[in-house]
Formats: structure tokens, C-alpha cells, sequence
């Protein structure tokens, strides 16, 4: 039985947090002991099946019992590299330059994610999301520290009392909203470097039956918006907000479109392809390592004009999305994260 530590920011449920409540409920499972350890207090907390505890990031806690400390995001990283002894693990959930350089600017984003790389590479272990992930950062960390690891969605959970009467209502929305056109979804944070603003401007080349469902929240929301009214999309897109467990409206969805400039894995995406889902994708590293061209649509990621091309075709092709739930159901469950992860934590270093 392995015991193991993992450190997070918070409970609340994103994307990182809830691939570590995947990989813990695997773990317990099987037997090993975890304990997740964050610094924030959320109303919207995520239930683990283990104990939580609540740190301060300024307090150095006690990790001496256990077989691994494993960090997720940057305070977690840099708390856990103070930490003496024992064996550290971190996993990169994304491409820290680029998504740095969208978040922070170009130069204190660089800065930022240099400074990450060397405080990732005094680690014991770090996971990456893809092979080509693991090539890009072995320019920073030495290779045999990399192991590829891929995330693992669950799709089956049985939502809570709260979550299931949220999703009446979002249902009830979305169903008059799509009426009988063809409901295109995105999923994500409303953020540049999600690049939704390509999908909306791909959107007015599309047929009128042809509409947008963005379920998120961020930063670009409101530019966003103008830009769906100055091209006379207002009939045509839903802002429904941040919704927890948001694949749940999947069922309502046609086709899914990740528009990224830049993904570490995407959870989304494969929650799109567990379900079936007709898919486009923008054709960005480490995207063709987990589904081909047989089971989604590629797209330049600065084209709407290919965007839009990419959406006709894949609405033509639903084949594709059985192939897509094939290939996610064998490749990216949360057993098979499971058995990545737990083979890391046999490894002697």
C-alpha cells in the first residue's frame, strides 16, 4: 500500500482538481491511502472519498509519512519543493510558456514560467500530459524525470440533489435556445488563449440553423458578447455561465468545438468523445497523439474560415464520433490514469 500526499489550490471544481479527485478515488480503491491538502476555502468544494486538510501556505505541514508528495499548479509546486526529504512528484497541466505569455504578458510570463521550470526540475518525478509535451519541456527538465501520463475522465458519477436540479433548469434553457438547428458547445474559461473568438466569428459564416452554446466564465466574456452583437449573433449564441459538472449538457450538444490555442490535455474533449460526440478541434501540440483524424476534425487554429468548414464537415460525419468514444473509453478512463500513475510511484529515485 502506498501512501501519498497531494497538494492542491483549492477543492473547487477545475480542471486540475478534478483530475486529482480521479486519480484519488482510483487510488483508494485500490487500496493505497491519500490525503489531499489545499490552501483555499471554497463554497463550491468538490468531495473527496479521503481526508482533506486545510494548510497555509506560509506554515510548513508535517509530509514525513508518506511514500509521495504530489503537486498540481504553481503554489502547490513551490510549497512542496521546500519541503525536506521524501520523494516529490509535480504534474504539468499545461504548456507554461504559452499559457503564461496569454495570462501574464510576454515578458513576466516568460519569467514566471522559467522560474517554474527550474523549481519542476528539482522534483523527483514530473508527469506530463503527452508525449509532445515531454519533449517540449526536456528542454528544461532532464528526460528521465518526464513520464507521460495521461488524465482520466469519468463521465458516469451520479450527480448530487443540487447538480441534477441546476441541470433541470440549464436543459430546459438550452432545449429552446437550440430548437431545431444544430447546437455547437464549447466548455472553457472565456479567456484568450481558449481563442473562442475565432468559433464566434466562424459562427457568421455558418448557416442561420447553426448555434453557439459557451458554458464558462472568464475575462473575455464581455468582448465576447460585443463581438457576437457587431456581427448580428445574438439570436444565435448562449452565454449560459460556469456550470459544474457541465458535461451533463452534452446530450443537448451536436457537435463540440475546442478552439485552444493551447491544451495541456482537455478534459472537455474527451468528456465530448465519451459521450459520442461529433468533434472539432484545433490543430495544436499534442492534440493528433489522442484522436486522428478518423475520430475528429481538424481545424487551423487562426481560421474561422477553416472552422467553419470543419463544422460542416463533422456534422456530416457521426461515425467519427463513435470512433471518438472508442478511442477516449480505452485511452483516457480513470482506471488507465490510475495504472500510469500508480507505475510512477513503484519507480525507485
Amino acid at each position: 500500500m502506498l501512501r501519498i500526499a497531494y497538494i492542491v489550490p483549492s477543492l473547487a471544481p477545475l480542471g486540475p482538481v478534478i483530475v486529482v479527485r480521479n486519480l484519488v478515488e482510483r487510488m483508494v480503491a485500490h487500496g493505497h491511502e491519500c490525503v489531499v491538502f489545499y490552501f483555499d476555502e471554497r463554497d463550491n468544494a468538490m468531495e473527496f472519498p479521503c481526508e482533506t486538510r486545510h494548510i497555509s501556505f506560509w506554515r510548513r505541514e508535517d509530509f514525513s509519512g508518506f511514500d509521495w508528495v504530489h503537486a498540481h499548479c504553481f503554489r502547490p509546486m513551490v510549497y512542496a519543493a521546500r519541503l525536506k526529504g521524501g520523494r516529490k512528484m509535480v504534474t504539468m497541466h499545461s504548456y507554461l510558456f504559452t499559457e503564461y505569455r496569454y495570462s501574464l504578458g510576454r515578458s513576466l510570463g516568460w519569467l514566471f514560467a522559467r522560474f517554474t521550470m527550474m523549481v519542476a526540475a528539482g522534483y523527483d518525478q514530473v508527469a506530463v500530459l503527452s508525449e509532445d509535451a515531454k519533449r517540449h519541456y526536456s528542454r528544461w527538465i532532464p528526460e528521465e524525470k518526464l513520464q507521460v501520463c495521461y488524465n482520466g475522465v469519468d463521465i458516469t458519477r451520479k450527480p448530487s440533489e443540487e447538480v441534477k436540479a441546476a441541470l433541470a433548469k440549464d436543459e430546459l434553457i438550452v432545449e429552446g435556445f437550440k430548437g431545431e438547428g444544430v447546437l455547437i458547445g464549447c466548455i472553457c474559461e472565456l479567456v484568450k488563449i481558449k481563442n473562442l473568438d475565432t468559433m464566434v466569428s466562424a459562427l457568421a459564416l455558418l448557416p442561420n440553423e447553426y448555434k453557439l452554446l459557451l458554458v464558462g466564465s472568464g475575462a473575455d466574456e464581455k468582448a465576447l458578447k460585443e463581438l457576437a452583437k457587431r456581427l448580428g449573433l445574438e439570436e444565435r449564441v448562449l452565454f449560459l455561465g460556469f456550470r459544474e459538472e457541465a458535461h451533463r449538457l452534452f446530450p443537448l450538444v451536436d457537435i463540440y468545438a475546442m478552439t485552444s490555442r493551447s491544451e495541456g490535455f482537455c478534459l472537455a474533449l474527451v468528456e465530448a468523445a465519451m459521450y459520442g460526440k461529433r468533434i472539432v478541434c484545433a490543430d495544436i501540440p499534442g492534440m493528433r497523439e489522442k484522436f486522428s483524424e478518423e475520430e475528429v476534425t481538424y481545424f487551423d487554429v487562426d481560421s474561422p474560415q477553416e472552422l467553419a468548414e470543419a463544422v460542416l464537415t463533422a456534422n456530416e460525419h457521426p461515425e467519427k464520433g463513435e470512433r471518438a468514444k472508442a478511442v477516449a473509453e480505452e485511452r483516457f478512463s480513470t482506471e488507465r490514469m490510475y495504472e500510469g500513475y500508480e507505475g510512477v510511484y513503484a519507480r525507485k529515485v
